[in-house]
């Protein structure tokens, strides 16, 4: 079981992107990993083009060691775009060829319309909440 405690061992935030009309931001990355070893990365905002760098340099070491169990939070994603299904598809084909295990939580219904539209939640590892995919860690990844 996945229990989410305020103690972790590594936790930051990146503020990727800025809009045109000046200054705020177009994502955050929240990264957790709690004592149990799961990682959380919590993303708020767009997830595009803009997305890129931090997806690479930040969060590809995380599922490319060797069986991680990381949950990406998608709850507060706003919007995503071609670009952005691309990072996703790209971290986690990198997790599986490491032998680790990403699921997508709480996508929004605009982010769940475009998974389901695109055939990609056949694909993907998604469940509702962070609770439920901490409890997808115990079970065996269903192939599909």
């Amino acid at each position: 079981m996945l229990l989410l405690v305020p103690h972790c061992v590594r936790r930051y935030s990146i503020i990727v992107g800025t809009s045109l009309s000046g200054g705020t931001h177009l994502m955050d990355i929240n990264i957790q990993k709690q004592d149990d070893g799961v990682s959380v990365i919590a993303m708020s905002g767009e997830l595009g083009s803009h997305s890129e760098d931090a997806i690479r340099d930040q969060l590809h070491p995380i599922v490319g060691e060797r069986s991680a169990k990381v949950i990406v939070d998608m709850t507060h994603v706003k919007t995503i775009d071609s670009s952005g299904l691309s990072h996703l598809i790209g971290l986690v084909t990198h997790a599986r060829m490491a032998n680790s295990r990403v699921v997508l939580s709480g996508p929004s219904s605009f982010v769940r319309g475009v998974l389901e539209v695109t055939q990609l939640d056949r694909w993907f590892e998604l469940a509702d909440s962070v609770e439920q995919a901490g409890k997808l860690f115990a079970e065996p990844l269903q192939t599909r």
